[in-house]
């Protein structure tokens, strides 16, 4: 709402794309999802729309960030490998788009999972 109009009706649809979905094994097998939301549709408006992740249901396996208590780090060039206890997982914050983490040989959300999202001033746009 603004100025105590409602901008954008409930059950207006949001549409965006997956930026990233990749799988990965070197701190036990998990996948990095990330979601970007670019428009609003409505019954009367297609609109633009930005906003920055702020949370994410946390089911099994499901987190905005990933920490594996034990690892195996293999040295490139020199054919060994060794045990780490500690792998912290990160990502590269890209500006309106979410990502978290997913545990699991499979990629899988369950029904009715849940992301918190906070509009923004799109940064791209052009103002005085």
């Amino acid at each position: 709402m603004q100025k105590g109009k409602v901008l954008v009706p409930e059950g207006a649809l949001v549409k965006g794309r997956i930026r990233r979905l990749e799988r990965y094994s070197d701190a036990g097998d998990y996948f990095i999802l990330a979601l970007e939301f670019t428009r609003i549709e409505t019954p009367s408006a297609s609109l633009r729309f930005y906003s920055e992740l702020q949370d994410v249901d946390r089911p099994e396996g499901v987190d905005m960030i990933l920490v594996s208590t034990s690892a195996e780090r293999f040295q490139w060039g020199m054919n060994k490998s060794s045990k780490i206890d500690h792998v912290r997982v990160w990502t590269q914050e890209v500006p309106g788009v979410g990502t978290f983490f997913v545990r699991g040989a499979h990629f899988s959300l369950p029904p009715g999972f849940k992301a918190v999202w906070k509009t923004q001033l799109d940064p791209r746009s052009a103002h005085p």
